[in-house]
């Protein structure tokens, strides 16, 4: 298990609450009042959270999205399937 950093630990609150996957701006956008302000600390959050396995991206989309598997190994996916449901 890995301890988290702050500024770790609020980007992944950030991304695992949110509905959808997060493309980096946006989580910066979202974290600035909560004192990151630069890109290079959300990018460095973002790269040591998938390596550990607590947040996946999604290459495609360039966004990330939190993994539901605690004792996730995976760092790349070969597929990962994102369904939108949209309401008539």
């Amino acid at each position: 298990m890995h301890t988290l950093s702050k500024n770790q630990q609020i980007i992944f609150d950030i991304i695992d609450k949110s509905p959808e996957p997060m493309k980096a701006y946006s989580i910066l956008f979202n974290v600035q009042k909560k004192g990151i302000k630069a890109p290079l600390q959300v990018y460095r959050a973002l790269d040591k959270l998938v390596e550990i396995g607590k947040i996946h991206k999604i290459e495609s989309r360039n966004a990330f999205i939190a993994c539901q598997n605690s004792s996730c190994q995976y760092q790349k996916l070969l597929l990962f399937l994102y369904v939108k449901v949209v309401k008539k």
